[in-house]
């Protein structure tokens, strides 16, 4: 317990590297010493052991030895009497048996732990343990699509992190609520939380928090189409993460550098990011990393005309996403499968994926989601001979504000195919509708086209 304690606060500050170092060479006897304290109920000892051994297990992504050391622990603590000394260790533990399980994508299990966590630090007024738990919940509302209920608990943790001067609360809720922006199409605003996150994280030197945000602002400026700044970041955020060992962050910057060279049209570096991005998420259990990386490889297979491996890929990732309940992924996915299904000429199931990719998309207000899914509407309706409509669909969203890069590179490349096959009567309808239309209007009618 000494060890662990003389090392706990360097895991948040600079040294950080220094201390998962000293850590990784002492953790068997680590190791025993928990598993001692547990055996002899001794709770202050568990208490001083907790937090350094979880950050160590977090970082390094040693997710699934994490989440049962957490669950062996909550069982055990849960069967000993409810003293004041007991409650708290038993609530941190019981918060970060939730975290891992987060961590694993296993959404279900993660919400009612922490749910409780959460009650159980109200009522003691531990506000440190509240803010992470707002921010753990903020988090998995963000995963599943529930952006408003993210604002919200993100918005609460801020606001308790300023009474009582907690900066590093502050950074992992603004990240959250930079990413929720991202993936409603805000730009601006996600830059701005992420770069006010990284200037706290860098004034209190927690380099995992930096590496973090650093690959927030390359996601961010991949969806616009900066690709020379958004590499930058991701590059310097890939660094950190391999320097600290932090495996969770190393395949969230992979599987951005992915994209920008798939982007770019480097395909061939796109798979070598993503594939060594799949072969540490399935190391670790990254369960959310599979499936993105799943559907980044199966979207390489579609563009190189493979498109058996590219359903058999996002067939993949659905089914992942189906798991975990990420929406988001799950409307991304099915959107890839119609594109592959529209390649097969299969047309009906391209018809059944994007019903549902934009039900999906719909019911989580991913804007730029449903924008996406539009323009592969628009390559089907082409496809069995509804050229006015394909070309509707696209001139609506190629002047819509919250259409990322990678959208207008999609949209474009089909208009200009389509427009250049349209007769003057279409090209004439086409600009006389476009002008009138509204999201709502489109959205019943393609909903109607695809039912």
């Amino acid at each position: 317990a000494n060890f662990l304690r003389q090392w706990s606060e360097s895991l948040y500050g600079p040294d950080q590297r220094r201390a998962l170092e000293a850590i990784g060479e002492e953790i068997e006897n680590v190791r025993a010493a928990w598993q001692w304290a547990i055996d002899q109920e001794r709770i202050e000892a568990l208490n001083q052991l907790l937090m350094p051994l979880f950050d160590f297990y977090d970082i390094r992504g040693w997710l699934r030895e994490g989440r049962e050391a957490l669950k062996t622990t909550v069982a055990h603590l849960r069967q000993l009497p409810s003293t004041p000394e007991l409650l708290p260790t038993f609530g941190k533990a019981l918060a970060r048996q939730g975290h891992f399980y987060f961590r694993l994508g296993q959404y279900q299990e993660a919400i009612p732990l922490l749910r409780e966590g959460l009650a159980l630090f109200r009522k003691l007024d531990h506000p440190r343990e509240v803010v992470m738990l707002l921010n753990m919940l903020g988090r998995i509302a963000y995963r599943r699509g529930e952006y408003q209920e993210a604002a919200v608990y993100c918005q609460e943790s801020i606001e308790l992190c300023r009474r009582i001067d907690y900066k590093w609360g502050m950074v992992n809720a603004l990240e959250t609520l930079g990413h929720c922006a991202t993936d409603q199409g805000d730009y601006d605003t996600a830059r701005g939380y992420h770069q006010q996150g990284l200037d706290i994280a860098r004034e209190v030197g927690d380099w995992r928090a930096i590496a973090s945000l650093l690959n927030g602002l390359g996601y961010t400026g991949w969806r616009l189409g900066e690709y020379e700044a958004a590499t930058g970041y991701c590059q310097e955020s890939l660094q950190i993460f391999r320097e600290i060992g932090d495996r969770w962050g190393t395949v969230m910057a992979l599987k951005n550098l992915g994209n920008i060279a798939g982007d770019e049209g480097d395909n061939q570096q796109a798979l070598v990011w993503y594939a060594e991005g799949l072969t540490v998420s399935r190391t670790i259990g990254f369960r959310w990393g599979e499936a993105a990386l799943l559907n980044n490889q199966g979207n390489i297979a579609l563009i190189e005309g493979d498109y058996h491996l590219a359903k058999q890929l996002c067939t993949q990732s659905v089914a992942t996403w189906r798991e975990i309940g990420y929406q988001y992924g799950i409307a991304g996915s099915l959107e890839t499968l119609g594109n592959v299904a529209i390649s097969l000429a299969e047309y009906d199931e391209a018809r059944a994926c994007f019903h549902e990719a934009l039900e999906t998309a719909v019911a989580i207000d991913a804007v730029p989601m449903i924008l996406e899914i539009f323009v592969g509407v628009a390559r089907l309706c082409a496809r069995v001979g509804d050229l006015a409509e394909a070309l509707r669909l696209l001139a609506y969203v190629n002047k819509h504000a919250a259409l990322d890069q990678e959208g207008k590179n999609k949209t474009l490349i089909a208009w200009d195919e389509l427009w250049a096959q349209a007769s003057p009567e279409v090209r004439a309808y086409v600009q006389a509708e476009n002008d009138q239309l509204q999201m709502q209007d489109v959205l019943t009618a393609v909903l109607a086209k695809l039912t």
